[in-house]
C-alpha cells in the first residue's frame, strides 16, 4: 500500500483555527499517525527505515511498503520484544503480537540467532511453563558458527 509524503505542516490546535503550530507537532497527512499521535520526526524514521520511495497514481512521491521492508519492520519489532522480555519469549506470544504465520517468525528467530526450544529457563522452572509451548531465547553475547573451510586435495 502507498503512504502519503511527509510535507505537510505541523498540526494546528484544533479549538483555535488562527493559533500557530503546537511544537513538536503531530504528522499529518496519514491517518496512521494522526490515529497514534506520533510525532513527525518519528514518523519520518519510520518511513525511511521500512519503506521504500515510489511514485503515486497522479505521478507525485510516495513510500510503499515491500515485502523485505516488511520483514526488516518484524525482525525489529521481534528484536524489541524479545529484549523487552529478558531475551526470551513464548513463540506463540510472538505469533500472535505480530501477526505473522509460525514458520515465516521461525525464520527472523533464526536470523536474530535465538534458539527454539520446549522449555525456557529465562521463564522460570520447567514445571511452571505451559505445557506443549515452544520457547526462544536469544543468549548473549552472540556466538557463530565457525566458518567451514574448503579442504585443498593433493594432485588438483
Amino acid at each position: 500500500f502507498a503512504l502519503s509524503p511527509m510535507t505537510n505542516p505541523p498540526r494546528r490546535n484544533d479549538s483555535d483555527p488562527d493559533a500557530p503550530p503546537s511544537p513538536g507537532g503531530r504528522a499529518r497527512g496519514h491517518p496512521f499517525a494522526e490515529k497514534a499521535g506520533i510525532p513527525e520526526g518519528v514518523w519520518a524514521l519510520l518511513i525511511e527505515r521500512f519503506t521504500e520511495p515510489t511514485i503515486d497514481d497522479q505521478n507525485k512521491p510516495a513510500h510503499r511498503r515491500t515485502d523485505a521492508c516488511s520483514d526488516r519492520l518484524a525482525c525489529h519489532a521481534l528484536a524489541l520484544l524479545l529484549r523487552l522480555s529478558r531475551n526470551a519469549l513464548r513463540v506463540e506470544a510472538a505469533v500472535e503480537a505480530l501477526k505473522v504465520p509460525k514458520t515465516k517468525l521461525a525464520i527472523y528467530l533464526r536470523e536474530l540467532g535465538c534458539t527454539v526450544g520446549a522449555v525456557c529457563p529465562a521463564h522460570g522452572l520447567p514445571g511452571t511453563q505451559v505445557a506443549g509451548a515452544r520457547y526462544a531465547e536469544l543468549k548473549l553475547p552472540l556466538t557463530f558458527p565457525a566458518i567451514k573451510k574448503k579442504v585443498q586435495r593433493a594432485g588438483r
